[in-house]
């Protein structure tokens, strides 16, 4: 079978909680020594600082944890303390016993120290004649009374502020005027589209030249003097015709078809002569016309540019003299802000000329007040200052180096130091057995021996610990 873990050596862990109380006893005693220490008796050529002990035992704790041992012992003796300091005592057949518990512990010894101050002769004589110089000045200080109630029987009296701030005058509150909003009744016309809308248009209609205009000129021409050619060559025509039949020319012939021909080409060449003349008629005429045109045209369109001249230019005029108005109404406006700045900046000049003589006058009132305050308080001031007067001098005694207070036996130290150690060796032991039987002895044999180790080292002597 494998071994077990090592036996713990305080397993109720009261070795360590008395190992602390010890500690803390011994520096409880510690304090006490350097205490003791530090009580030096002086003496001086004005006098000597004596220190006195007196130890005042406390009879109430002692009786109270003597019977509590009592009964501690007696509950482990007669069975009826079952706790596991109890059990380990009777495991182990051994009582607690307590070194502290006797009439000379410091814990039931409470030193108390008085000093006593002796001066010599000169000097208690010195301070007397100090004492009895103060004493007059109390006196003298209670005589001050009689006064002080004199002048706080009555209720103090200030100056009145009122008298003061009216000197410096009144604040200059008048309305310096006020500029309210721009205003003019000058209009800016912008609806130059209104000012020329009565003027008609441009004609922008010229069109091209048309020359079929001068086809239609011409026909008419042709027409026209055809209309009055025709009549005279049908008659030449019907002449012919007569004087063809009166020779006896009849039609188809070759003599009457030559004299027809021949009457032809004339009226063909006339025909010819008037188309041609009248081409260049119905030319000249429609030329002509489309200058004519041209010319009513350009004349419509410069009277056209007339009146919208002329339109523009009173749209124009209007509004100058509208500008000129808006200029006109701006510096008034102009002039009123100035006018405002002027009042304001006499008014501030007014204002700040009156606050600093408000100022000078409560620095007058406030000078008078403290003077009245001063005055009232004279007796007060008086006697203080007799009392604040008294200044006893006593000798002084000369420092010395003190001992400073050091720790105590640390038994909590020591009893870590061993069970440190007595682990250690349990756990060696432990190793070293090799069944549960060896196991079980060694538990036996490491808390027996845990307690004798711990009972006869340093720590244990120390701290005067005994279980």
């Amino acid at each position: 079978m494998g071994s077990s873990a090592a036996p713990n050596p305080d397993p109720y862990g009261f070795i360590a909680s008395k190992a602390a109380s010890d500690t803390a006893t011994n520096n409880l005693a510690a304090a006490g020594a350097a205490t003791d220490a530090n009580r030096v008796n002086q003496y001086t050529p004005y006098g000597s600082l004596t220190y006195q002990r007196t130890n005042n035992f406390n009879s109430t704790q002692y009786n109270s944890d003597v019977t509590a041992y009592q009964n501690q012992v007696k509950g482990i003796q007669d069975g009826t303390d079952n706790s596991a300091a109890a059990q380990y005592y009777r495991a182990s057949g051994t009582l607690p016993v307590d070194a502290h518990l006797n009439s000379n512990d410091p814990r039931y010894n409470q030193t108390v120290w008085n000093s006593t101050t002796t001066l010599t002769p000169a000097a208690q004589a010195a301070l007397t004649s100090q004492q009895n110089v103060d004493l007059g000045r109390s006196q003298a200080a209670e005589a001050e009374i009689a006064k002080m109630k004199a002048f706080y029987g009555t209720d103090f009296v200030a100056p009145n502020a009122t008298d003061y701030s009216n000197k410096a005058g009144a604040v200059n509150q008048s309305n310096v005027g006020t500029l309210g909003d721009y205003q003019s009744n000058a209009a800016i016309n912008t609806n130059a589209a209104g000012a020329v809308a009565g003027v008609n248009p441009v004609n922008q209609n010229v069109g091209a030249y048309d020359p079929s205009q001068a086809n239609v000129y011409a026909q008419k021409a042709y027409d026209s003097q055809m209309a009055l050619m025709q009549p005279g060559m049908d008659l030449a025509t019907q002449k012919q015709n007569n004087s063809l039949a009166l020779q006896g020319l009849n039609p188809g012939t070759q003599a009457s078809n030559n004299a027809q021909s021949q009457l032809q080409l004339s009226q063909a060449a006339q025909r010819n002569s008037l188309a041609a003349s009248s081409y260049q008629s119905g030319n000249d005429s429609a030329r002509s016309d489309y200058a004519t045109r041209l010319a009513g045209i350009a004349a419509g369109n410069a009277a056209q540019g007339q009146a919208y001249g002329q339109a523009a230019n009173t749209f124009a005029m209007g509004n100058t003299a509208q500008g000129q108005q808006s200029a006109l109404d701006l510096a008034n406006y102009g002039a009123n802000i100035d006018k405002l700045k002027t009042n304001s900046a006499l008014q501030a000049a007014q204002n700040a000329a009156q606050a600093q003589s408000y100022q000078q006058q409560m620095n007058n009132y406030s000078a008078a007040t403290q003077a009245a305050y001063a005055q009232r308080d004279q007796p007060v001031n008086e006697m203080n200052a007799l009392l604040n007067q008294q200044q006893i001098g006593m000798p002084t005694f000369g420092n010395y180096a003190t001992q400073q207070t050091t720790g105590g036996a640390d038994a909590t130290s020591a009893y870590n130091s061993w069970l440190t150690g007595t682990n250690a060796s349990n756990n060696a032991r432990q190793a070293a057995s090799s069944s549960n039987t060896g196991a079980a002895a060694g538990l036996v044999g490491a808390g027996l021996g845990a307690w004798g180790a711990y009972a006869g080292s340093a720590a244990g002597i120390a701290a005067g610990a005994m279980f």
